[in-house]
């Protein structure tokens, strides 16, 4: 994962803080579960049910970091686990990107089959059927164009 992918990941998943303490808050995310630093979740419930004050609750932001690297690892894992043809950097970031806010790749089968069957036209395009409409474009982006844009 390049530096580029993390910090478009990073500006989807934003981090909550109090720059004046250097601590990242716990927060419930759009789904309702527990979340801290960028995008690390705690539970697939909320903070209240995990004994985390939202917006309360905090950990430093190095520990934040520290969480982001070993999310993107375990994700990388995954990535690699489900993708066996060749990648070019950036459609590797790409899919990383979609593999951490959805947890893996298995909830984009299609993508995946395509993509391992060696249809690099057809597999980014799956890109723009899956939730989160407007990250999934700035992926498809990414994956074709090498374009690293994460405003939203």
């Amino acid at each position: 994962m390049t530096d580029q992918g993390r910090a478009f990941i990073k500006g989807w998943e934003g981090v909550h803080y109090d720059a004046s303490k250097a601590n990242t808050f716990y927060y419930n995310d759009s789904k309702g579960y527990c979340t801290v630093g960028w995008g690390h979740l705690i539970a697939e419930s909320s903070c209240a049910a995990n004994g985390h004050v939202a917006m309360s609750s905090t950990i430093t932001i190095g520990e934040a970091q520290t969480l982001f690297n070993n999310d993107i690892a375990v994700i990388e894992g995954r990535v690699k686990n489900a993708i066996s043809v060749p990648l070019y950097q950036h459609a590797y970031d790409a899919l990383v990107s979609l593999a951490f806010n959805m947890g893996s790749l298995s909830k984009a089968p299609s993508l995946c089959r395509k993509l391992n069957r060696g249809d690099y036209t057809g597999a980014p395009v799956e890109f723009l059927d899956i939730e989160n409409r407007t990250r999934r474009e700035r992926e498809h982006d990414m994956f074709c164009l090498g374009t690293y844009n994460s405003n939203h």
